[in-house]
């Protein structure tokens, strides 16, 4: 159960970053 937890956890990390590196380079086009 603990690397299930791991596994969202780790990708909910970067898709934050993602997000905001998409929401960015929307922003400057």
């Amino acid at each position: 159960m603990d690397s299930q937890n791991c596994t969202p956890n780790k990708i909910a990390i970067p898709r934050k970053i993602l997000d905001k590196f998409i929401f960015l380079k929307f922003k400057n086009k």
